[in-house]
């Protein structure tokens, strides 16, 4: 059993709720009259859960588009098997068929490209997914929506299966800690390409904060799969640097190494924090 906060709330690092989730499933306990069962420690308040082993190879839930976010649907199949096959189908609410994706691998964040034209606003849909191993039962995940760009953070509140996407040498930090990650001059990201995008760009937009400001200048070279795709030149007294980078599709894989370097002046004392990864599509 676990007890949850009632209400979360902001809180410095990564939930005690998504740790467990990455391997199990949290029901939540009522009494008698179907009530949660809860309790209060001083003015913070609990509910009790049950934390339940994965069972199910089928699951089926409703998803309903954010209007006006990118034509994504994202799925988070936490840390289920990475070799297990899967089906995804996006169902009309008369049954139709509207996309069919077969996932051949992997595990955590994968997002799922939705044709527009097929699409609705306002409309509800179903999604259906079938896998060769074990599934976890919320498997449907709606990111936060800034200006059209599905963000997930990388400071309070952030994921487990996005912290996923951070490849050394960036310093990832313990779940408590308010930052999920830092780095001096040298970064690298493992980046979920979308499922079925056959055209137009997945841009993807890294935000930093300097630890220190300073009039000091720094290049950020970018690169994906080792080939160069970007540069900006930005002085550190700014409190936030956004960086959008493109990748184009088709892909050849599920993923695209994303590595940044860092023309930094002599005598450099300070580091980056990251603060977010942020993704659109382009057409």
């Amino acid at each position: 059993y676990y007890w949850g906060l009632s209400d979360p709330g902001p809180f410095p690092g990564i939930r005690g709720a998504d740790t467990i989730k990455r391997h199990a499933d949290l029901l939540p306990v009522e009494d008698g009259p179907g009530l949660p069962v809860s309790a209060s420690l001083g003015t913070t308040g609990y509910r009790l859960q049950r934390i339940v082993s994965w069972e199910r190879r089928r699951v089926e839930l409703a998803w309903r588009p954010d209007p006006g976010g990118p034509s994504l649907l994202w799925l988070d199949f936490q840390e289920s098997d990475p070799d297990a096959e899967r089906q995804v189908r996006l169902l009309a609410a008369d049954g139709s068929e509207i996309h069919r994706w077969t996932v051949p691998g992997g595990n955590g964040l994968i997002p799922f490209y939705v044709e527009p034209a097929n699409m609705r606003e306002g409309d509800a849909y179903r999604v259906e997914v079938e896998s060769t191993g074990l599934l976890p039962s919320e498997i449907v995940h709606r990111p936060e929506l800034q200006d059209g760009v599905a963000t997930f953070t990388m400071v309070q509140g952030r994921l487990p299966s996005a912290m996923k996407w951070i490849r050394p040498p960036v310093q990832i930090s313990f779940p408590q800690e308010k930052w999920g990650a830092v780095f001096t001059d040298v970064a690298g990201f493992d980046l979920p390409l979308p499922q079925g995008m056959v055209a137009g760009e997945w841009r993807c937009a890294v935000t930093l904060e300097p630890r220190f400001r300073s009039q000091a200048a720094v290049v950020f070279h970018y690169e994906v799969d080792g080939a160069p795709v970007a540069s900006f030149t930005n002085r550190l007294d700014r409190p936030r640097l956004v960086h959008e980078i493109p990748v184009a599709a088709p892909f050849s894989s599920p993923r695209a190494r994303l590595g940044v370097r860092c023309e930094v002046p002599d005598g450099f004392a300070n580091h980056f924090r990251l603060v977010s990864l942020g993704f659109r599509i382009s057409p």
